[in-house]
């Protein structure tokens, strides 16, 4: 289901079936992609759609807040990845917000924590 509704800014919010959720925001600061839920191999080409989606949309910045996340699997890993590739070759800026901290030992224990910028 995808909703949209307009204050003075326009807001776009997208429920996406399954064990997990997502909604995002857009303002001239970017979009925002909130995310919760497990990203797992049962939700991830929803999650790659949904990030997809947000980066062709071209903003100044995709933030990927990640504070309701609660698991990270080999396949979430890698749409977070592809995600990273493809808003790299679109050039628009890609961040990492609210790492939970198993999700933030596992971009440590893979070497990969490095090729995410992270926001507060």
């Amino acid at each position: 289901m995808i909703a949209y509704v307009t204050n003075s800014h326009q807001w776009y919010i997208r429920q996406v079936p399954g064990l997990y959720s997502s909604n995002f925001e857009k303002d001239d600061a970017g979009v925002l992609l909130r995310l919760s839920g497990d990203l797992d191999m049962w939700c991830s080409p929803q999650l790659a759609e949904a990030i997809g989606s947000c980066i062709l949309m071209l903003p100044n910045q995709l933030v990927l807040d990640m504070n309701g996340v609660s698991f990270v699997d080999s396949t979430g890993l890698r749409v977070l990845l592809d995600g990273r590739r493809l808003a790299h070759e679109r050039g628009v800026p890609l961040k990492l917000r609210g790492l939970p901290p198993a999700t933030r030992r596992l971009l440590e224990m893979t070497e990969l924590l490095d090729l995410f910028e992270l926001e507060a």
